[in-house]
């Protein structure tokens, strides 16, 4: 794991905490009521799932036949986060799960926080606004085990972008770490990225697209992958 310091920017789901294979799960424990919209792949070890090619779990099982009809899509997708709103996002979601080995090595070890090179940590974390549980179920999570006064939350309601929080609190950060590229592309595009660095789990679904990576380099910037499955 690479050294840390300055300002941190680190997201939540799948960087401090996996919860791609819980929400696979409750598909599957509810599977009559998806059925009719997704493939059924069978029970998948968590390495599978995290090897997924799409990000969207409810997007990578959909039967093909809703993929290519644009209108029944946005139907489809529609229905299944209904259905998802009552089975995962309005639960007590991070209740039974464990911090991933990044966060264990960095935001649970005292050695690492003690450091003056580390001046704070932000868990940006996005949210449903319409399922205000899961954004109280993350606060549990992160009182439980981030107990150092460096570590901050910063809830992102959905609808809204990461990098408007961050300037809304001016932030001047030097690392991101996130498994979506959408998130690292909005930094790019919308915040001065001279001299910052990405830091990306290597996932199945988060393959740098090239125009990105050329922007990144373009506009001053690094980025950098480590292992996580």
């Amino acid at each position: 794991m690479k050294e840390f310091s300055g300002v941190i920017l680190v997201d939540m789901d799948e960087i401090l905490v996996e919860i791609s294979p819980k929400f696979y799960n409750v598909v599957r424990l509810n599977w009559l009521k998806y059925e009719p919209w997704l493939n059924d792949l069978g029970p998948l070890t968590r390495e599978e799932i995290l090897s997924r090619k799409q990000f969207l779990i409810e997007k990578w099982l959909m039967k093909e036949k809703f993929l290519n009809d644009v209108d029944k899509f946005k139907e489809v997708k529609h229905i299944i986060y209904a259905g998802l709103l009552q089975d995962f996002f309005k639960t007590d979601v991070y209740k039974d799960l464990e911090p991933t080995n990044f966060a264990k090595h960095i935001l649970m070890n005292p050695v690492v926080l003690e450091k003056n090179e580390i001046k704070k940590i932000y868990i940006l974390t996005k949210y449903p606004t319409n399922a205000l549980e899961m954004l109280e179920s993350k606060k549990k999570f992160i009182e439980k085990y981030f107990k150092s006064p460096k570590i901050e939350l910063l809830p992102v309601p959905s609808g809204k972008k990461k990098s408007e929080v961050v300037k809304e609190n001016n932030i001047a950060w030097d690392l991101f770490v996130d498994d979506e590229i959408v998130n690292i592309k909005d930094f790019v595009e919308n915040c001065n990225i001279e001299g910052k660095e990405f830091l990306i789990p290597a996932y199945g679904y988060n393959k740098m697209p090239e125009l990105l990576d050329f922007a990144i380099k373009e506009k001053g910037g690094a980025y950098s992958y480590y292992d996580a499955i």
